[in-house]
Parts: structure tokens; C-alpha cells; sequence
């Protein structure tokens, strides 16, 4: 026996629920046995933030198939207090270190670490402002119309040299192999195990690619996730896509329980020696239109020959350009939403505590 289980308390928006706030709901759990996550609700999240892109029962969902998340509350207050901690039975609060420095004896976090209620994440990765902003930059240079096409292509003219890596690259975050790793099942398939491929961009994962991922583990006993380049996925959706760079997007589908594995830049058409290397038994996809390949080919021709091929119908039509959509036809108040946000990060700018001289 190790003695007491050890309750952590996490809250916040979670809004479009990206790798960075994955990697902190990781370091949070790192904490203790059992990781209890409040949401905010929208009320709050529209007079602190601005308004929110998911809506409630969107995050919800999406922080439920967190792999570290042992519960999800809803409606938690905008601002823990010790009562909060006490009613759910946690030890303690872990809050993001973009916080700023504890003086002020009346602010809540100070409250919380004047009783050692309180531990820090270190903020890293991208930022649901900056996916926002990547958004209404690209919108507006689209075509003449100014709008996401019918077709599920948000389409844009993109000057010559322009590269997305150089804002992919601003973000601060680069992967390291300690971060897979504690991503990572770090679990191979097991003689016998069906594994069951699926591939795509998963570029602002939503509640239909979770749903998808879901349907198909429950084809096989190890879910195997293609994630593609950020070329490829160019090349399928157009220049306004990826908004999230290929570590982002990887990070983010590990994150989730129902995942197994990851391979990064996966292949877009599916190969017989691809099949063969990964022991794939089934290759899945969803309902979204097939691209071929540059040959004119169909990418699960190979799969579909062989009798190992299915299509998932997962009940949910949500799509990423449903998410870009949701931006652009609200363009005034998330511009509004991100000034106000980077003119409240500028003023504290500097004034942050440091997530480690709190750690322990």
C-alpha cells in the first residue's frame, strides 16, 4: 500500500480543446492517483474570455476521452476556492503557471497556496487564442467570396513563398521525446490482437473525430492512427489547413484513451507493405469524401482488394470546417475575443510565477 489516493483538481474553458491544454491535464495527473476536471461554463467563459467555440457538451465530451481525466464536473465556478476542493474531495488545485505572481493576499490562487492547496503546470504548445487568430488571419485571404466553400473547403490565395511553418514555429513548442514518451502507451500489439488502421489530419480535433476513433477501437484490440504531414494535409484541404502543426495534432490524438498508437507523416495512400509492417488486419474510414492520389488512385484501393477495408458511419457530421465556420461567421467578436485576451496577457507580461518554485 502507498497510503492515502492522492485527488487533484483541474479547471478552466478547455476551448477547442488542443495539445496545450493535453500537456497540462498530463502534468496535472502527474500529481496524484485521480484527476477531477472542471469545466467552465459558458456564461463565465463570454465576461472573463470572450465566446467560446465548443459549446458546453462539446468539451465535455471531448475532456471525457482524455486518457489522464478520472472525471469530468460541469459548470465549475470561474476561480477555485478551498470549498471547491473540499466538495469534490481534492488535495489540491493544479492551475497553469501562466498565472501571475501570488501578492495580492485576496486573490483566490493566493488563498490556495497560503494553505499548499496549490501546484503549477508548465505552459507549453499552442494556445486556443492563437488557433483562433490562425483562423481569421487565412479567412481573409480566401477567394473572392470571402467564404468557406460548400464543399468543406475553407480555400484561400496564398502569396508566393508564404510558408505556415514559420507560424507553426512561433508557438514556442517543439516536441521532445520525454513528451512522447509520456504520451505514449508504449504498448506494442500482442500476437492474436486485430489492428485496426485509421488515418487522417485530425487538425482541431472535435467531438466527430473522437466519436470516429471510438467506433473504430471497438472494431479490434489495438487502434493504430495515421497522422498526416502537414504537406499532405495541404494538399487534401487546401492552404488554409493544417492550423496545427504535425507535433500538435499527434500529441492531441495520443491523448486520447481510445488510441493506441500514432504514426507520424503517415502515407496517405495505404500500401500492402505498410499493411504488412504494422500487422494491420482492418483499415477504417470515415464518412468524408475520398481524395485519390496524384495517379488518380483510390488511397484504400490496396486494403479494399485484400477484404480489409470498412467504412464507419460514427453518427456525428461534424467536421473541421464546421469549426472554421463557426469562427468566421462570428469574425467581430472573436477579433473582439482576441484583443481583449492579448491585451490581459501583455499587461502581465513578465509578472508570472514560476511553475517550478511550487512544483513540490
Amino acid at each position: 500500500m502507498t497510503g492515502k489516493e492522492i485527488r487533484v483538481w483541474m479547471d478552466g474553458s478547455f476551448d477547442m480543446l488542443h495539445c496545450g491544454h493535453a500537456v497540462a491535464i498530463q502534468q496535472a495527473k502527474e500529481y496524484g492517483d485521480i484527476l477531477v476536471v472542471g469545466i467552465q461554463p459558458n456564461t463565465d467563459i463570454v465576461v472573463h474570455k470572450g465566446p467560446p467555440v465548443f459549446t458546453e457538451s462539446e468539451r465535455h465530451r471531448l475532456l471525457s476521452g482524455i486518457k489522464w481525466v478520472n472525471q469530468v464536473v460541469d459548470h465549475a465556478p470561474y476561480g477555485t476556492t478551498t470549498a471547491i476542493l473540499d466538495e469534490h474531495k481534492c488535495d489540491f488545485c493544479v492551475h497553469g503557471d501562466d498565472a501571475p505572481i501570488l501578492t495580492n493576499p485576496d486573490d483566490i490562487l493566493w488563498k490556495l497556496h497560503a494553505v499548499h492547496r496549490l501546484r503549477f503546470a508548465k505552459r507549453i504548445g499552442t494556445s486556443t487564442t492563437k488557433i483562433i487568430q490562425r483562423i481569421l488571419d487565412r479567412s481573409l485571404q480566401s477567394t473572392s467570396d470571402g467564404e468557406v466553400q460548400s464543399n468543406g473547403s475553407a480555400q484561400q490565395t496564398v502569396s508566393a513563398g508564404e510558408s505556415q511553418e514559420s507560424e507553426f514555429e512561433s508557438s514556442h513548442f517543439l516536441i521532445t521525446s520525454s513528451t512522447m514518451a509520456k504520451f505514449s502507451n508504449q504498448k506494442s500489439p500482442q500476437a492474436g490482437d486485430t489492428v485496426v488502421y485509421v488515418a487522417g489530419a485530425f487538425d482541431i480535433f472535435h467531438t466527430g473525430h473522437l466519436d470516429f476513433l471510438e467506433k473504430a477501437a471497438a472494431l479490434g484490440d489495438f487502434l493504430l492512427v495515421g497522422v498526416h504531414s502537414d504537406r499532405v494535409v495541404k494538399w487534401r484541404k487546401g492552404p488554409v489547413q493544417p492550423l496545427l502543426s504535425l507535433q500538435d495534432r499527434v500529441l492531441r490524438v495520443l491523448a486520447t484513451k481510445s488510441v493506441s498508437d500514432v504514426v507520424m507523416g503517415a502515407p496517405y495512400a495505404i500500401t500492402q507493405d505498410f499493411m504488412d509492417c504494422y500487422k494491420i488486419k482492418l483499415v477504417c474510414h470515415g464518412e468524408t469524401p475520398v481524395k485519390a492520389t496524384d495517379g488518380g488512385r483510390d488511397p484504400f484501393e490496396v486494403p479494399t482488394r485484400l477484404g480489409k477495408f470498412q467504412e464507419i458511419v460514427s453518427g456525428n457530421s461534424t467536421r473541421t470546417n464546421d469549426i472554421i465556420s463557426r469562427v468566421v461567421e462570428r469574425r467581430e467578436d472573436y477579433e473582439r475575443r482576441n484583443k481583449k485576451k492579448q491585451a490581459s496577457e501583455e499587461r502581465a507580461n513578465g509578472d508570472r510565477y514560476p511553475a517550478a518554485d511550487v512544483r513540490n
